[in-house]
């Protein structure tokens, strides 16, 4: 992760997790008990055993207290050390100033330790590369400057602007040359101040630069590179210092790299709930009595519960959907057993299944359901939804031999509190043998008292069940 990335996460969960009234590290340097409002430490003591799961650790070993400690000391590293959002943004050099526009380029793709590290961390290397750029944007200008000039001696007539040399930036060789129009391809000896004078001469040929682009009509020359190599060796020295202040961050954070990871998905765990309240809220989601133990508590009866809870869904309605809106169709559905459904095509037999699969799901994890808050969800060991399949080609199976694959799992796994939900079953083969296969393994999910819903087309598989009855 980025270390940008992980400040901000670490800083979003002690913003949300810490109350805002207490400092987040005391005048006397030691790390304080973490103070958290009461509503908040209670739905951490929630999600903490779903953590725990997350990082593959017991309770015993991941403790809240050792959590935000080891953020806070962390926070204390990476603040001192990495560059935040705001007011510590950094500027490549020559971004405030009068500054060509190719000597930007130049700064922009070559100082890659902007923006990585606070630079108080490494301020005599980008003291060295503010001095040599300056060196560097100076030299430049005077070439440029000069070149112009004897140009405009050379003719007659005043040269136009197209006609100038220019600074050229050429991002291969992460230099800067000059530019000039082949019209005023002359030898130019011109005279640069302190360095004396100075002949312009081809980057490729006199100073053994590759891929140059336009060779004929760029030029550079002793003075310009003499800044060009200072401005270079100044910017790796600061981008390996750099990248030397973050690995020694890495080491500092490495011993608590668990707590800190905890702390991530402990902030990623409380905006998913954050989320999901305010979502459903919007969408005229409840939450419902999850299992026999809550069921029986909110009034309803034993016989009504039975042995693992009842599965009532009151006023469900697609999760795709707004509940609020008054064109929602909403349903109740009671499934103690398994139940057929039918009707033809486009008639919405496969979204009553994902609905109740999507509304059991997040019942089952604790999550509010697009259902009234009257509804009744048992604790579920599966939720199995199998929808219509076809051929697999790849893998050498016909439309049926995919059906008989699925269903062998769904068999093997399904129980008396297995949620099942079968759409389509039977399609792979002929009317007769696909009622016949249908028929066997519906028995077979009775037999097991799975609960769900078995949608087919088969209408000669109603006739069947029927008889039985």
């Amino acid at each position: 992760m980025p270390p940008s990335l992980l400040l901000g996460a670490l800083e979003r969960v002690m913003a949300t997790a810490l109350d805002p009234t207490s400092d987040v590290i005391p005048a006397d340097g030691r790390v304080a008990e973490p103070e958290m409002a009461p509503t908040l430490q209670r739905l951490t003591q929630t999600v903490w055993p779903a953590l725990c799961h997350i990082m593959g650790c017991d309770m015993e070993q991941l403790t809240q207290q050792n959590v935000f400690q080891a953020t806070r000391q962390a926070l204390q590293e990476i603040q001192s050390t990495v560059v935040g959002m705001g007011n510590d943004s950094q500027q490549p050099s020559g971004s405030k100033g009068d500054v060509a526009e190719p000597l930007q380029d130049l700064a922009q793709s070559k100082e890659r330790f902007v923006n990585r590290v606070k630079l108080v961390k490494i301020e005599d290397k980008t003291q060295q590369v503010t001095l040599a750029f300056e060196r560097l944007a100076n030299t430049a200008a005077t070439l440029l400057a000069a070149v112009a000039a004897e140009v405009q001696r050379r003719r007659s007539k005043k040269v136009a602007g197209s006609d100038l040399p220019c600074l050229y930036f050429d991002k291969s060789n992460s230099a800067v040359w000059l530019k000039v129009p082949s019209k005023q391809r002359r030898q130019f000896t011109v005279c640069l101040g302190e360095a004396g004078q100075q002949q312009l001469k081809d980057p490729e040929a006199d100073f053994g630069y590759a891929d140059v682009k336009g060779q004929k009509q760029l030029y550079t020359c002793e003075a310009l590179e003499n800044c060009l190599t200072e401005y270079r060796d100044a910017v790796d020295e600061a981008n390996q210092a750099a990248t030397k202040a973050l690995r020694e961050l890495s080491g500092k954070l490495l011993p608590s790299l668990r707590e800190l990871t905890s702390a991530v998905q402990l902030g990623i765990l409380l905006q998913l709930l954050y989320d999901h309240s305010v979502t459903a809220e919007v969408a005229g989601w409840s939450l419902p009595a999850v299992g026999r133990e809550e069921q029986l508590a909110a009034g309803e009866s034993e016989e009504s519960v039975g042995k693992h809870g009842a599965l009532r869904l009151e006023g469900v309605f697609p999760y795709w959907m707004e509940g609020n809106k008054p064109d929602t169709i909403k349903n109740t559905i009671t499934l103690p057993e398994m139940m057929m459904l039918t009707g033809p095509n486009m008639a919405g037999k496969s979204t009553v299944l994902r609905m109740v699969a999507a509304a059991c799901l997040c019942a089952c994890i604790g999550l509010n359901i697009p259902a009234q808050s009257s509804s009744a969800v048992p604790h579920l060991d599966a939720v199995m939804l199998r929808t219509f399949s076809g051929d697999a080609p790849i893998e050498g199976l016909s439309a049926y031999a995919v059906e008989m694959h699925e269903m062998s799992y769904v068999l093997a796994d399904a129980s008396e509190r297995s949620l099942v939900l079968i759409d389509e079953l039977g399609k792979g083969t002929e009317v007769m043998w696909g009622t016949a296969i249908a028929s066997a393994l519906l028995h077979k999910l009775i037999n097991k008292r799975a609960s769900g819903i078995f949608a087919t087309h088969l209408h000669g598989l109603l006739e069947l069940f029927k008889e039985v009855q």
